[in-house]
C-alpha cells in the first residue's frame, strides 16, 4: 500500500468512527426522548398528572421545538382544568408546527372548554382543511354548529364523522340528539341505538334515548333505559325514571 493509499485508508476509517458514534448518540437520545415520553404518557394516565408535568417539562428543557410533548404538556394541562396553561402550550405546539391538525383540533377543544366557540369552530375547520378524513374534528364542528342551533349542518358534520368512523359512538350519539331537535325521532332512535350498540356503557345515550322513546309513546322502553343509566351512573336517568315511571 502507497503512501496516499495509506493516508487515504486512515482518512476514510476516522470518517466512518465519527459517523459511528454519531448514529450511536443519535439513537440513544431518540431512545431516551422516547423513553421519557412514554413515561410520561403512563403517569398521565394512571392520574399521577403532576408527574407526567415534570417529566415533559424536563424534555422541553432541553429541546423546546419539540412540538409534540408541547401538545401532550396541553392534554395534561386539559385534564387538570388548566384551560388557558394548556392553550399556552397549544399555541406554542402550533407555531412549530402549523399543519398539524391534531394540534389544531386539540386547541379546538381547549377553546371550547374555555367558551371560546367561534375560536373553536375556526380551529376545526381549519383541522378539516388539513385533513379531510380527521372524524373528531368534524364531530367537534358538528357541536359548535348544534350550540348555534344549526342542526341540519350540525347532521352533515356529525354524518361525515360517522362516515369515517363506522364505530365513533359519541358521533353517532351527537347525531341522534340533533335529529331530536328537528323531531325526526326515527332517526334520533336509530342512532342512538347504534351508540349504545357500540358502547353500551354510554350512560348519556340510554338517558337520551329513554326521552326519545317517551315521546314515541314507548313508555316502557323509556322507563327501561333510564333504569340502565341509572346503573351506569347518570343521575338524570334516576330522576326521570322517579318523575315519569313511578
Amino acid at each position: 500500500m502507497t503512501t496516499n493509499s495509506r493516508q487515504i485508508f486512515v482518512v476514510f476509517m476516522l470518517i466512518a468512527l465519527v459517523c459511528f458514534f454519531f448514529f450511536t448518540y443519535s439513537c440513544k437520545k431518540e431512545k431516551g426522548a422516547k423513553y421519557s415520553t412514554e413515561m410520561a404518557k403512563e403517569m398521565s394516565s394512571s392520574g399521577n398528572l403532576d408527574s407526567a408535568i415534570n417529566i415533559y417539562n424536563r424534555i422541553i428543557a432541553k429541546d423546546s421545538e419539540n412540538s409534540f410533548v408541547l401538545n401532550e404538556l396541553a392534554l395534561v394541562y386539559k385534564d387538570k382544568d388548566e384551560f388557558k396553561q394548556a392553550l399556552s402550550y397549544l399555541n406554542r405546539a402550533i407555531e412549530i408546527d402549523s399543519i398539524n391538525y391534531i394540534y389544531l383540533n386539540n386547541r379546538g377543544n381547549i377553546y371550547q372548554s374555555l367558551g371560546m366557540f367561534k375560536e373553536a369552530e375556526l380551529d376545526y375547520g381549519q383541522s378539516i382543511n388539513i385533513n379531510k378524513t380527521y372524524a373528531p374534528a368534524y364531530n367537534s364542528r358538528g357541536y359548535m354548529k348544534f350550540l348555534r342551533k344549526k342542526y341540519r349542518e350540525a347532521i352533515d358534520d356529525y354524518t361525515k364523522a360517522v362516515m369515517l368512523d363506522s364505530s365513533y359512538s359519541v358521533a353517532f350519539s351527537n347525531r341522534a340528539i340533533a335529529f331530536f331537535q328537528i323531531n325526526d325521532l326515527d332517526n334520533a332512535l336509530a342512532d342512538f341505538n347504534r351508540a349504545i350498540d357500540i358502547n353500551p356503557k354510554l350512560s348519556k345515550a340510554y338517558v337520551n334515548r329513554g326521552i326519545t322513546k317517551y315521546k314515541l309513546n314507548d313508555i316502557n322502553g323509556a322507563c327501561s333505559d333510564w333504569l340502565l343509566a341509572e346503573e351506569l351512573g347518570e343521575k338524570e336517568g334516576y330522576k326521570l325514571y322517579r318523575i315519569y315511571c313511578k
